[in-house]
């Protein structure tokens, strides 16, 4: 299925990385090393480390480096120990317990991984630590953390996170630069989504039916909502910021700004904002015709992608529009656009087939589906894919 990647194994790891193996496995390993060597401190030169005497002594971890010496010393394949590596860990804290290597690419779980990822959650460095990426996730509501967790330690095995309260939402921090990197490696971005615009990761456009289902829930419970009007439907927001010319920021400061709505959140950022129907007629007016095509055309590639991927894979009809024009707080110009879903047809497909996980938005959607008799009465025992782990 997947053309660039299939695991990521232990010896893959930095070489920095500690490991703690079954302590009757590395003493194993290193017996056999000093009767193949002739003694411990011939075996340690040989390495070139001193780590097996603190590792007898003291039941301390091995390093990636000196696993991989000591193993290929020994002509032993590195697979071979991948169920008997019991933590990873930095100092006292163990940040994976049983780390499941190899970690697949192919675990249709990360498809919801990578979907929170590219929505409410994000990658980032570590600004003390150069090149260690870490992993956040916000949410507002408690099942939003535990279906993040759940899914985390199904790929990677459990993991070390703490839980803190940032900007008004419940935040996940998951400091192992492990995850970090494999996220990296799947293709989720790393840094401001909104600045760099990047494309869905990989490991969801070239994953399974599955995969790419649960990667559609994932965004939609982060990002989508459910509105009524005549008819309900399913409506999923991106934004992004626009690059302009110092020509082109000219004109919208002196003739879009002033007549902009300002909004203040509750993280206390001050957003200046403007419907794309107002912007459409005072830029038409003023003959800015170039500038208006600039930002109609300028959508999130990521939300381009899902729109793509929902009607190629899932047989979902969609249209992705830009609906506003917003001056962030430091000065920025974001574009913020959305993909609709519209057709009875599509919505009913878009509830059996994708469907949200977050218990709230799942009820809200059958019921506005329900109030137009758009569903039959067996739907109610429909199964979905995504509920699979409450299953015992």
């Amino acid at each position: 299925m997947l053309n660039y990647i299939s695991n990521l194994n232990w010896y893959d790891l930095k070489d920095t990385e500690i490991l703690y193996l079954d302590i009757a496995e590395i003493r194993n390993l290193i017996n056999k090393g000093i009767e193949k060597s002739g003694s411990l401190s011939k075996l340690c030169l040989k390495i070139n480390t001193a780590q097996f005497y603190n590792i007898l002594k003291n039941n301390e971890g091995i390093s990636v480096k000196t696993l991989k010496k000591l193993m290929i010393y020994l002509q032993i394949d590195f697979c071979t120990i991948n169920g008997k590596i019991q933590e990873i860990r930095k100092g006292n804290i163990c940040s994976i317990k049983n780390p499941k290597f190899p970690i697949s690419f192919d675990n249709k779980r990360l498809g919801a991984l990578a979907g929170h990822l590219m929505s409410d959650g994000c990658l980032y460095y570590d600004k003390s630590r150069k090149n260690l990426i870490r992993t956040k996730y916000y949410s507002d509501v408690k099942e939003g953390m535990d279906n993040f967790i759940c899914d985390i330690n199904e790929v990677f095995g459990t993991v070390h996170f703490n839980i803190i309260n940032e900007r008004n939402c419940l935040t996940i921090r998951i400091g192992s630069g492990v995850v970090g990197e494999f996220f990296r490696i799947a293709g989720v971005t790393i840094g401001k989504k909104y600045v760099i615009n990047d494309h869905m990761p990989w490991v969801v456009s070239q994953g399974s039916r599955e995969t790419k289902q649960l990667y559609l829930s994932a965004v939609f419970d982060d990002e989508g909502s459910v509105g009524k009007s005549l008819y309900p439907y399913v409506i999923l927001s991106r934004n992004i910021h626009i690059n302009l010319t110092k020509r082109e920021k000219k004109i919208l400061e002196n003739c879009i700004d002033p007549v902009m709505i300002s909004r203040l959140f509750p993280t206390g950022h001050l957003t200046k904002i403007m419907s794309i129907g107002l912007l459409k007629q005072t830029l038409k007016s003023k003959t800015y015709k170039r500038l208006l095509s600039k930002i109609l055309n300028s959508k999130p590639n990521v939300l381009i992608d899902e729109s793509r991927m929902l009607k190629e894979d899932f047989d979902i009809n969609n249209s992705v529009y830009v609906i506003s024009l917003a001056r962030t707080s430091n000065g920025n110009y974001s574009v913020k656009s959305s993909l609709v879903i519209r057709n009875k047809k599509d919505i009913i497909k878009f509830y059996k087939e994708i469907e949200f996980s977050l218990s709230r938005k799942r009820i809200k959607l059958k019921q506005a589906l329900n109030e137009k008799e758009w569903l039959h009465h067996d739907d109610s025992f429909i199964q979905h894919i995504n509920q699979e782990k409450a299953i015992v």
